[in-house]
């Protein structure tokens, strides 16, 4: 009889889609034993994530295999060319992984609580020689012979399972992108892995978003409550000052631009029309011309807002205040923000209204309906014909309709919303998303790349505190071909250096603290001599189509 998986997962009493992995052109061969096909299939995925070289049946006919794979509790009877055989755990274990060299091993131990660990029991003579790769205070997790690499823990299978989380918001980013290192780290010595020397990536994307809701009023003024320029964040403004800095340090950014910046039927909380339409227009294309880039960042961002699966928690009283110490702490801007308060205490209060009745959806799933209507109006506003896309779901809302409707409308999507912190940092490698449908995984054509917010360390004066995050991402940046994927907002790098604004619709939600120059440049200076800044085009470039088989296993 089969051992049942020892714990609980997402995927378990699922079954699997291979159709979705296949490729009739890899040359990656896959075998499984019967009753581990979801092993097999979280393997599978894993492995074609790190190496892209395509995954198809080991008996199928096809060009001649680089890499093997089996699944299975016994061990290959023979071995011809590198071969990853993975026996899934019979039990659970905490896990506390260590590197015994290069850079892995200044990341300190990486925790797996109730990792599932198999029992080396190796057949005699094949494996006489194997020695560990990796071990921790309980034994081997991965022992090499020759060709051969043994793998004892179920680190495809956690992968997958967090991954699978993601489109309600469950999924633990960090716990995916340390499975995904000790993965690369075991790959590495079997076979050539692509862009293993490649100069770090780094992505600056920017949230443009609602410009006129949250900061414009009726009369076409910011609500600056330090500093006085009318128009320091009307929308075009921002995206142009964005654009400026970026480019005076040389660095490309990619703007996740809001449709309803450029719909004439939008109306803001007090119910005025859109300033500046024409303009909003012609700045999109200022952005591609000047060699920067756009994304989708949904049609309307206060709708996205108010419903499916949120990854951030609401921050209580203390928690605001407690952040706008540990980065402006400019005490010119609370007083600022309490006289514009009490200035403006009657628009404030019917804004306040309106946006209470637009959250009445709050935690309501989107439909697949709902996401396809919100994509095809987001693409007529922007005049999107692409077959690709980059985007982030506003406010890292999402639900699993979502994934479905990208993968739906996209040939290739690439998705940024998955936030993690660099804090002990890790490398980030992209990895394709899966969605459940009818107790059944599928793997989708989304691409996914963690990121980072970097406003906090924007708007700090405290330049030790600049210091240590930078120390942190250098750690990062010493993983060849790995990404580094930053979000900022238009409100924070794209304002007036030391202006602060208030949120007109929601003036208890926050404030929208200024970008600190110095703050700015320490960063700028970082992802230009330890990066190479990509903008979107380059996104497209380095993840080439791939085409699936649609043929089972």
């Amino acid at each position: 009889m089969t051992p049942a998986p020892p714990r609980p997962s997402r995927l378990l009493g699922r079954s699997v889609d291979f159709g979705s992995l296949l490729r009739e052109d890899g040359t990656i061969g896959l075998e499984t034993e019967p009753g581990l096909e979801v092993h097999a299939f979280a393997l599978a995925c894993a492995v074609e994530d790190v190496l892209g070289l395509g995954v198809r049946p080991a008996e199928r006919p096809g060009p001649p295999l680089r890499l093997r794979l089996r699944v299975a509790r016994a061990a290959p009877a023979t071995i011809e060319g590198p071969t990853l055989w993975w026996r899934p755990g019979d039990r659970l274990r905490d896990t506390l992984l260590a590197f015994p060299d290069g850079p892995h091993a200044d990341l300190g131990p990486l925790p797996f609580p109730a990792l599932g660990r198999a029992e080396p029991a190796l057949a005699d003579g094949l494996f006489g020689d194997a020695r560990p790769l990796l071990v921790d205070a309980s034994g081997p997790l991965a022992l090499r012979a020759g060709e051969l690499v043994a793998l004892l823990a179920d680190l495809p299978l956690r992968r997958a399972e967090e991954i699978l989380g993601h489109g309600d918001a469950s999924s633990d980013v960090r716990a995916v992108l340390s499975a995904d290192l000790a993965l690369r780290w075991i790959l590495a010595r079997l076979v050539p892995i692509p862009g293993a020397d490649a100069r770090p990536i780094s992505l600056l994307t920017v949230d443009a978003e609602d410009q006129q809701r949250y900061f414009l009023n009726r009369a076409g003024h910011c609500s600056t409550v330090v500093g006085t320029p009318d128009d320091d964040l009307l929308f075009t403004k921002s995206c142009r000052t964005i654009m400026e800095r970026c480019e005076a340090e040389g660095l490309a950014a990619i703007f996740m631009v809001t449709g309803d910046e450029l719909d004439p039927s939008f109306r803001d909380a007090f119910g005025d029309p859109l300033l500046g339409l024409d303009d909003n227009r012609k700045v999109l294309d200022e952005i591609v011309a000047r060699g920067h880039g756009l994304g989708f960042h949904g049609f309307d961002h206060e709708w996205w807002l108010g419903k499916g699966y949120s990854a951030n928690p609401p921050l209580s009283a203390a928690e605001k205040l407690r952040y706008f110490f540990e980065t402006s702490g400019d005490l010119r801007i609370l007083l600022g923000g309490l006289r514009f308060l009490w200035r403006h205490r009657r628009e404030l209060a019917r804004a306040r209204a309106a946006k209470k009745a637009r959250e009445r959806s709050r935690g309501q799933p989107f439909t697949e309906a709902e996401m396809l209507a919100d994509i095809e109006r987001w693409c007529r506003l922007v005049d999107w014909r692409e077959e690709r896309i980059f985007v982030r779901y506003p406010g890292f809302v999402r639900s699993p309709a979502t994934l479905e409707a990208f993968d739906r409308c996209f040939r290739d999507t690439v998705d940024s919303s998955d936030l993690f912190e660099p804090d002990p940092p890790l490398p980030v490698h992209p990895y394709r998303l899966l969605v459940e449908r009818d107790r059944t995984v599928r793997r989708t054509r989304i691409r996914e790349i963690p990121c980072l917010f970097v406003d906090k360390i924007l708007r700090t004066r405290d330049r030790r505190r600049v210091d240590a995050y930078l120390d942190r991402l250098a750690v990062m940046a010493r993983f060849a071909g790995s990404f580094l994927c930053f979000v900022t907002h238009t409100k924070v790098l794209g304002t007036t250096w030391g202006h602060c604004h208030l949120y007109l619709h929601d003036p208890a939600r926050g404030m929208a603290l200024p970008t600190v120059e110095a703050s700015w440049k320490a960063f700028a200076r970082f992802l230009r001599e330890r990066t190479r800044s990509a903008n979107r085009p380059d996104v497209d470039r380095i993840f080439p189509e791939r085409t699936a088989c649609r043929t089972a296993a």
